[in-house]
């Protein structure tokens, strides 16, 4: 692994992309399912950074080498395993000798200025053949692969073939082919390489994806991600694929038929999918729910980033791997199979939500306890987060990093009631938006869900007041102060009402970790008003303790 990351570009090897390459080379012995390579690939990973041999790559699923390291690397391959492999941005003044050739057992070559191909690489030996082109006026001979029999990973990103080179029908031990960007036009040919497990097409500009594909019974991975012209699939393509357990369609594929419509359909339809009984990873966007077959989500899904309704795109930072964006009607989001996976999502948006006033009873009685990130936006029926006075007792979002409200036009409280102990216990960001029924985001009751927060943004709520109020008839201590101690951004805006951070005498205590907070009257700590008496608002009332916070 350490060598394979040698022959790539050195601050931006992904994770993925290892994933692919190493299915291909069959690196992993006694290993026959995607799942149990990923898991091998993602120790191997954490060991070689545990060694700093490989770094952090500052995104997800992205790793990095330090440039002494890789070249290290790439050396050794060189020596010891007769890679030919160059770093990234040198030019290629000549290839090697043949006899050399003769003895590669692999060709990497990323993004390196090439002056052009020969007409037939003579590598008898050779499993790998890594090339990132930069150069659209790079041209692929029509007999270059006619000596590299053996090949088991070609990957040739950014190479345009509108023609597929016909030589590529004598690798018939390829497992992983990687066409990535690569401006393609008639692909049937690939339909000859019945040893495929990995096939990677991202961002090629397919319109339609060939009939043939569906003689790829070995395959395990089909990415089809960033194709947005592709059009068609026909029918019973990809539920011939039995052995797929990856399927990528980001951004791709929208014009789902309908099983059983008519017998002369032309495209693929989702429950095709359903025969797929190894599918563990699904990246795929439905824009009209009414064509989900019942029962359509599998209890296999282990990875999923799934929207179902219009509107949604994928831009969004995906922090972790089970993701559901839904815009759907009270009727189906009531269907088992959405319901499953609701419960497993660790990153959920719900869009115009109809039917629903609570969220954490109405849609998961368990609190979603794998929940990490939840946004609500345009419902007009949702009236609480939380309502405890309907809950079971039951710990409610206890794993939630971040909770984001937009246009939620009857939200009156996140928690209506005092909720569960540890409820809220991780919440880092709460950014509320265009709510004009919410007075305050929590009561003094749920201080243990405030102890974490690092980032406060209320905007545009009308009859807002405080972020912290004591309940009618709370019992707290007068002089208990809520301790927003791991604070650093607190964002007002547009909040015509807003009188102070917690109600009445209660202190709010705002701070860094610091030993000694420093104490200051609230007669320095007054905020801008734009009322129309013109006069300063205290923000902080009675005493408060803050350093270094940043007020936006």
């Amino acid at each position: 692994m350490f060598l394979l990351c040698g022959q790539l570009q050195p601050h931006s090897i992904a994770i993925l992309d290892l994933l692919k390459y190493t299915v291909g080379l069959g690196l992993f012995k006694r290993i026959s399912t995607l799942e149990e390579a990923r898991n091998r690939l993602h120790k191997l990973v954490n060991d070689l950074k545990a060694s700093c041999l490989l770094l952090e790559g500052g995104a997800d699923g992205i790793v990095k080498m330090h440039d002494v390291v890789h070249c290290f690397a790439a050396s050794v391959a060189s020596r010891d395993h007769h890679v030919f492999t160059l770093a990234s941005g040198t030019v290629l003044k000549e290839w090697p000798a043949e006899d050399m050739l003769e003895q590669c057992s692999a060709i990497s070559l990323p993004l390196c200025k090439i002056p052009g191909l020969p007409e037939a690489l003579n590598c008898p030996k050779a499993e790998s053949f890594i090339l990132y082109n930069e150069d659209l006026s790079l041209k692929i001979p029509d007999s270059l692969f006619k000596g590299t029999k053996t090949l088991q990973l070609m990957d040739m990103t950014g190479v345009q073939l509108p023609t597929l080179p016909s030589s590529l029908q004598f690798l018939e031990k390829l497992q992983t082919l990687c066409l990535d960007s690569c401006g393609l036009k008639d692909i049937a040919m690939i339909g000859e390489l019945k040893m495929l497990k990995v096939l990677s097409l991202i961002g090629s500009n397919i319109v339609r994806l060939p009939r043939e594909i569906g003689q790829l019974t070995r395959l395990q991975l089909l990415d089809l991600r960033d194709n947005p012209r592709l059009e068609m699939i026909p029918p019973n393509v990809l539920s011939r694929l039995t052995q797929l357990e990856d399927l990528y369609m980001e951004n791709s594929f929208l014009q789902w038929g309908i099983e059983g419509l008519d017998s002369q359909r032309n495209n693929a339809s989702l429950a095709e999918l359903k025969y797929l009984p190894n599918l563990s990873t699904l990246y795929l966007h439905i824009t009209d729910p009414i064509i989900l077959p019942r029962d359509f989500f599998s209890k296999k899904l282990e990875r999923f980033k799934i929207l179902i309704g219009e509107g949604w795109d994928w831009s969004s930072k995906c922090e972790t791997s089970r993701t559901m964006k839904l815009k759907i009607s009270a009727s189906i989001q009531l269907e088992e199979g959405i319901q499953l996976l609701l419960k497993r999502t660790e990153d959920l948006h719900l869009d115009g939500l109809k039917g629903v006033k609570s969220v954490s009873y109405e849609l998961d009685g368990q609190g979603f306890p794998r929940l990490k990130h939840l946004h609500l936006q345009n419902s007009l029926e949702i009236r609480y987060i939380v309502d405890s006075t309907m809950l079971s007792p039951s710990i409610a979002f206890p794993l939630l990093e971040s909770l984001s409200l937009d246009n939620l036009n009857k939200l009156e409280k996140i928690c209506n009631s005092q909720p569960v102990a540890e409820s809220f216990s991780n919440l880092r960001i709460l950014k509320v938006e265009s709510c004009p029924m919410l007075k305050n985001l929590f009561s003094l009751h749920m201080e243990r869900g405030l102890l974490q927060l690092e980032e406060i943004s209320i905007i545009d709520c009308k009859i807002m007041e405080v972020i912290v109020a004591e309940e009618s008839g709370g019992e707290a201590d007068k002089d208990e102060a809520i301790k927003l101690t791991q604070l650093r951004t607190l964002t007002l805006e547009y909040l015509p009402q807003f009188t102070s951070v917690s109600s009445k005498s209660n202190a709010a205590s705002i701070s860094q970790t610091r030993p000694e907070p420093l104490i200051t009257d609230v007669r320095s700590n007054e905020i801008a008003s734009d009322n129309e008496l013109g006069t300063p608002m205290t923000l902080f009332n009675k005493k408060v303790c803050f350093i270094l916070m940043t007020l936006a």
